[in-house]
């Protein structure tokens, strides 16, 4: 399928568009007021490149006190001990696995200002 219309624009300009469809490249468009080549980036304002380097160093500010605060509870827990328990016997007895119990001896995390 092609289809061609063709319009005058604000300025007086003829613009040309170009609709094509078919089976092998799906569906394009060629038009004579679609940019042409790569546009090139903006640069941030100044107010705005100030603002998104604050919040990159709260960002990764936040991340050193997340990493801190699990060294410290990590620092603090116990690794579980197993603990054996005799399995019943006689009949209708069933056996557990061993239970394990933890004693966590926790402090409050240091708040890192």
């Amino acid at each position: 399928v092609r289809v061609s219309p063709a319009s005058d624009a604000v300025h007086g300009l003829v613009q040309n568009v170009n609709y094509v469809s078919d089976d092998v490249n799906g569906f394009r468009v060629a038009a004579s007021n679609l940019p042409l080549g790569r546009v090139t980036p903006q640069e941030d304002e100044p107010a705005v490149a100030h603002e998104k380097a604050k919040a990159v160093a709260a960002l990764h500010q936040a991340a050193v006190l997340e990493a801190a605060e699990a060294a410290v509870v990590h620092a603090n827990n116990v690794v579980p001990e197993p603990v054996h328990l005799q399995a019943p016997s006689g009949p209708g007895a069933v056996a557990h696995p061993p239970a394990y119990v933890a004693e966590v001896h926790s402090t409050p995390a240091p708040v890192l200002v």
